[in-house]
């Protein structure tokens, strides 16, 4: 009798391993095929995101107001884009954004929006919100009876439409570029020529916009700029030309007085004749010679031919060091 007893509890015990085997084996594959079926789905999902806000990414140079001069400057963006939108797009909406350097300042008028751009040829389309046609904040109502405004009103609207041209053709296959604004009342929606404060009437349109190098701050334009400053002796203009380091000596900018104290010390420069820029491989220098003319001390006239002039491209905007502007002309100190 306790044979049979102890023969059924090993059968029992059998029966019971062989369950637990079973499970065992079983769980795990279910385990994987279950992970195996989340997975997918999760990789699907991440696979239809991935295509949704996949970005192409470009640096690139958008143009705004050189301070509160007449040029415009290359600021140089990384314009990020999804699948879903057009390089142009994402590039003109960085360029309303605006510029990072307070270099720079931005070209529109507040509260511009982008509503669309399209593509027709070699000529962009680009539609605006109405408050393109709006004011400055800081430009008065009665703008056109002040000397000031009356010239610095319409340089900001040409400026402003200059940069939006030269940022387009810069970086993208296009030759003219049409702007137009959304307005309620019926007719084309081309910018109206008015925008300019040319007082042109309501019905004149603007045509296509191609680029032009008026207002470009060039190498060239950079250094006559610098020139000019200098034989006007305008050194708080100046100052701001000098880079802040010099990448030859790795010598900081001196203060603005000691900067002054350095100018007025020097000959007194009153012509120079310059040659045509020699641009560094990169891209990053322009090296220039110029024919001086200077009066020494003691009102003596000197004249001082191929003296090296070497611009460096400073996040876009081109400048100089104080050692390669007046170091030839220290020589001539007493």
């Amino acid at each position: 009798m306790k044979q049979l007893a102890l023969l059924l509890c090993l059968l029992l015990s059998l029966a019971l391993l062989t369950s637990c085997e079973s499970t065992l084996l079983a769980g795990p594959s279910r385990l994987i095929e279950e992970s195996s079926t989340d997975l997918t789905g999760i990789s699907s999902t991440l696979a239809a995101r991935d295509t949704t806000t996949r970005t192409d990414d470009r640096v690139c140079a958008l143009f705004y107001r050189y301070g509160s001069e007449a040029f415009l400057a290359p600021e140089f963006h990384l314009i990020t884009r999804t699948s879903s939108q057009s390089f142009e797009t994402a590039l003109i909406q960085s360029w309303i954004t605006g510029p990072l350097s307070g270099e720079l300042q931005p070209l529109l008028p507040p509260g511009v929006r982008l509503l669309s751009t399209s593509m027709q040829g070699r000529t962009l389309f680009v539609t605006f919100s109405r408050d393109i046609m709006g004011s400055y904040l800081d430009e008065p109502v009665d703008w056109q009876e002040h000397d000031f405004w009356r010239a610095e009103s319409p340089l900001r609207r040409t400026l402003c439409m200059e940069g939006l041209v030269a940022t387009i053709t810069e970086n993208c296959d296009v030759d003219q570029v049409q702007v137009l604004v959304d307005r309620t009342s019926l007719g084309s929606l081309r910018l109206q020529q008015n925008y300019f404060l040319d007082d042109s009437e309501d019905d004149v349109l603007t045509g296509p916009m191609t680029r032009t190098s008026e207002h470009l701050l060039t190498s060239e334009r950079a250094m006559e700029r610098i020139l000019d400053l200098w034989m006007l002796q305008d050194w708080e203009r100046l100052y701001t030309c000098i880079l802040s380091r010099d990448p030859n000596n790795g010598m900081d900018r001196p203060l603005y007085a000691d900067f002054v104290a350095r100018m007025e010390s020097l000959p007194v420069l009153t012509g120079a004749n310059l040659s045509e820029a020699s641009m560094s491989l990169d891209g990053s220098t322009a090296t220039f010679s110029a024919d001086t003319h200077m009066i020494l001390s003691g009102g003596i006239a000197m004249d001082a031919e191929g003296r090296i002039f070497r611009l460096t491209r400073d996040q876009g905007i081109w400048k100089i060091s104080l050692d390669h502007l007046t170091s030839w002309m220290e020589v001539f100190l007493p």
